[in-house]
């Protein structure tokens, strides 16, 4: 392992804002813009090389007997971690590959109704409960309708790409390093275009957090999650 130099990004961007019972970070909104053309230009050209790269199955990668890069291991993301820490459904996660988009999408959502069924404190009382398991059956409904590119080719992709695992040189503000690769895997090419990632992901979140927005169409939310 080597040492490298560096800040995470995110001291630059972000100042802590304090609110009346917590604290939270935001976008500095006293940053300079240059400041920002410069990181958010570096951001994105980390993204565009990453595109380039092109696999034939969904997965995380590993090192084949060659020692060169394959995807021969199931994929791992972000939420599907906190998923299996805190929600008792690590029977039921991805176990191989995925050969197609609509393999991965439709493992995605029997496990978002396995959380529903397993996950004792998932739900707050009868009507949270008919507003979730709705809003799982109607995202089953429309969510294969948006597969395009089903055989791929797929691209890699972290939902932990973030300024926080990020290094740059606080002088001259070139990142240095991106750090935590453990989470990369190859995922569907939407997952890698800015506005789809937004949406989708989004409807995939797995992890549970103190705070949480649910929305499904015709209900929208905002609770406070029990501990």
């Amino acid at each position: 392992m080597s040492w490298v130099e560096g800040v995470p990004m995110s001291e630059i961007l972000r100042v802590e804002k304090a609110q009346a019972d917590y604290k939270e970070h935001i976008l500095n909104p006293d940053i300079d813009e240059k400041t920002l053309e410069i990181l958010y230009g570096q951001m994105a050209g980390i993204l565009l090389e990453l595109w380039k790269l092109g696999f034939d199955r969904i997965g995380s990668l590993r090192l084949d007997e060659a020692g060169k890069p394959s995807i021969e291991g199931p994929p791992l993301t972000r939420h599907l971690d906190e998923l299996i820490r805190t929600s008792n459904v690590n029977n039921c996660t991805p176990t191989g590959v995925y050969h197609t988009s609509f393999d991965y999408i439709f493992s995605l959502l029997e496990m978002q109704k396995i959380h529903l069924e397993r996950q004792r404190n998932s739900v707050f009382d009868a009507k949270d409960c008919r507003e979730k398991y709705t809003c799982r059956h109607l995202m089953k409904t429309i969510a294969l309708s948006f597969i395009r590119n089903n055989n791929g080719p797929f691209k890699l992709f972290s939902d932990d790409l973030r300024p926080e695992n990020v290094l740059v040189d606080k002088d001259t503000l070139q990142i240095t390093a991106v750090i935590d690769w453990e989470i990369y895997y190859a995922a569907l090419s939407q997952f890698s275009e800015p506005i789809k990632t937004i949406c989708m992901i989004s409807h995939f979140s797995l992890a549970i957090s103190t705070k949480q927005t649910y929305s499904c169409g015709f209900y929208s939310r905002e609770r406070e999650q029990e501990a």
